[in-house]
């Protein structure tokens, strides 16, 4: 068991002191989740972003296929960076975003630590993009986390049949690239929230 002392505050409040322990099995977890999250910050759409034009209206004609070696590179790099964030966003693997905020949530009853995961969970779950407005095609709005985790459900991970056909009138409006260019963008902003609770298990772990 280990014990961990922290000190937290917001604006010009006063500090607070809060203390929780952590088992051997609550800091594999930790270890875990930081290199899930290290892997994922090597990857180029990480690092550099996506390049895409994407246009509404325009999906009526067949996509063509990748036509050179950049187009086909581009098309690997965002796999990768899909195959680095699945233990991370997928609720249901062992380290995931969620179970780990929720394990440092409990250890630290403070609300002052509930206060800075609410933060950190803000970013995980909001488009980076709704404070310009909402998009929606067929009442499906683009700028959600809920649509997103029905992308990732439907075509990247769990090739769910309904959750493809909620989205269809999205691909056959901007096609399938244009429709996997908006949400990795969204993942890509989105993962910052990885990063922020990387940084609170690193200070646990290396406390």
């Amino acid at each position: 068991m280990k014990e961990i002392t922290m000190s937290m505050s917001f604006d010009d409040e006063k500090p607070v002191r809060m203390v929780a322990n952590f088992s051997d099995d609550d800091l594999a977890l930790l270890k875990q989740y930081c290199e899930h999250a290290a892997r994922l910050r090597e990857t180029r759409i990480v690092k550099e972003g996506i390049s895409s034009v994407i246009s509404f209206g325009q999906a009526s004609k067949p996509e063509p296929p990748l036509e050179n070696a950049e187009d086909e590179w581009q098309f690997e790099l965002i796999g990768s960076f899909l195959h680095h964030l699945r233990p991370l966003f997928l609720e249901e693997e062992p380290a995931s975003f969620v179970k780990v905020a929720g394990l440092i949530g409990r250890r630290f009853s403070h609300r002052a630590m509930k206060r800075h995961l609410k933060v950190i969970r803000g970013v995980h779950e909001r488009s980076p993009f709704s404070g310009f407005g909402q998009i929606t095609v067929a009442d499906v709005p683009l700028w959600d986390y809920k649509t997103l985790k029905k992308w990732l459900y439907a075509f990247e991970y769990h090739q769910d049949p309904e959750k493809k056909e909620y989205l269809r009138d999205i691909e056959e409006s901007i096609g399938k690239d244009g429709t996997r260019a908006i949400f990795v963008k969204q993942l890509r902003e989105q993962a910052r929230a990885y990063f922020y609770l990387e940084s609170l298990a690193r200070f646990i772990i290396d406390a």
